[in-house]
């Protein structure tokens, strides 16, 4: 599952487009997604993917960090 500032990116994105197109089933339809898929990624409960992360404009970054705690 993505991190919270890739999610909020993500969700703002979707929210963008929402606004542009009037609802989340026809920028679904708009991105050949399934509309189910986008609700549960703008939701935060799964992950975009890179098709559709580039479908939204953006580049998906992998991020590593230690499992130690962080000082």
């Amino acid at each position: 599952m993505a991190g919270g500032v890739l999610m909020s990116i993500v969700e703002q994105r979707i929210a963008s487009l929402v606004q542009e197109h009037g609802s989340l089933r026809k920028v679904a339809l708009n991105l050949g997604i399934n509309a189910g898929h986008l609700s549960r990624v703008r939701a935060g409960k799964r992950d975009p993917g890179p098709k559709l992360a580039e479908a939204l404009g953006l580049t998906p970054v992998t991020t590593y960090v230690s499992k130690e705690k962080q000082q």
